[in-house]
């Protein structure tokens, strides 16, 4: 009999990563593994409710300082992409 693999890969923002290693020094019987399940379990299990935001427009002239801004800072990424 062949098991299939339910791996799967993800990355945790980084100021999440100081409140989970903070959580799992209370709780040493855990795993990562069990975290997520448990997280996700409850995640989609449980109704979800959104809440509206308000949305802003930018001026053109703003988007366009922001745009340049942007790719001067993450230049390096973008042509790595290429």
């Amino acid at each position: 009999m062949t098991t299939k693999s339910n791996a799967v890969s993800f990355r945790l923002d980084s100021d999440l990563k100081p409140v989970i290693k903070q959580w799992f020094d209370h709780h040493p019987g855990f795993s990562m593994s069990r975290l997520a399940n448990l997280a996700i379990r409850n995640y989609v299990t449980n109704d979800q409710i959104l809440e509206a935001v308000e949305t802003v427009h930018a001026s053109k002239k703003a988007v366009k300082t922001s745009l340049k801004k942007m790719m001067k800072k993450h230049k390096k990424t973008l042509d790595e992409l290429k």
